[in-house]
């Protein structure tokens, strides 16, 4: 495991393939979606919403980001997800009340091998890790990159971290 890497801990579903040779992927950051990065709509209608489209893409890997404590809340309320989904949620979201605080989520219905939280370096993002997921022949991680044009070097060192994370998953492989 990478130094900058935690284990995620999740408990699986009993209906979870044993082996799995393509993967659907989905990456969706739920809160800015929309055209007008003004308009911030954290409707409890908008969320379903949203879990209705990923319902339907029928996706073996889900990657959410800027997720809320109350999107965490209706994730956990979805049948269909409790049924066929790992969830992963970074700690962060877990256990914050504040619906205003966001972080990462995976949705996983494939086999994992492995599964880490990567806690970056930079100070203004640690409060978001990334998540890494090993399967049987892919290594993936769904990272929330900041996105302001002012952020760039914050970018690059992200990246550089992945993807010294995925040089280490290599060596294991």
């Amino acid at each position: 495991m990478h130094p900058l890497c935690t284990k995620a801990q999740f408990d699986a579903p009993t209906n979870v393939p044993s082996e799995c040779s393509s993967y659907k992927i989905i990456s969706w950051n739920v809160l800015f979606d929309i055209a007008s990065l003004k308009q911030r709509s954290c409707s409890v209608q908008r969320y379903k919403k949203q879990l209705e489209i990923i319902k339907k893409a029928d996706a073996d890997v889900v990657f959410l980001y800027e997720v809320t404590q109350n999107y965490f809340d209706i994730v956990k309320e979805q049948d269909w997800i409790r049924e066929s989904y790992i969830v992963i949620v970074d700690p962060a979201v877990r256990n914050k009340t504040d619906d205003k605080f966001f972080g990462n989520l995976c949705l996983c219905r494939v086999p994992i091998l492995n599964s880490y939280f990567l806690h970056w370096t930079d100070e203004g993002i640690k409060h978001r890790p990334g998540i890494v997921l090993e399967l049987n022949t892919l290594t993936i991680i769904g990272a929330h990159f900041k996105a302001f044009k002012d952020m760039a070097e914050v970018r690059k060192q992200m990246l550089g971290e992945c993807v010294a994370v995925f040089d280490v998953a290599t060596k294991i492989f």
